[in-house]
């Protein structure tokens, strides 16, 4: 099961890397979802990639936005770290503009 843990832990890596550098992410924010659903402790595993991912949420066009944080709810209620990250980068978000 290492193995396959290890696997899902690099796809996840590079959808994430790819949700960053395009724009069309439709399809790959489906995606995420389903694996964070169907595998949300190897996401867990993961949560400093996914926090790093955070940082770049007002580059991100409004729908790919949407649907990344709508993807990542059921880890908020898993990790309170995930959860306090996210907090941060949304008041950070709100008092730049």
């Amino acid at each position: 099961m290492l193995c396959f843990d290890t696997i899902v832990f690099s796809y996840v890596t590079m959808q994430l890397k790819h949700l960053l550098c395009n724009n069309a992410c439709c399809a790959v924010v489906d995606l995420l979802t389903s694996t964070i659903k169907s595998y949300p402790h190897v996401i867990l595993e993961s949560v400093s990639r996914l926090r790093e991912t955070f940082d770049y949420l007002m580059l991100l066009p409004l729908t790919t936005a949407d649907g990344l944080l709508r993807s990542i709810q059921p880890l908020l209620k898993l990790s309170p770290t995930l959860r306090d990250g996210l907090v941060i980068v949304l008041r950070k978000a709100i008092f730049s503009r």
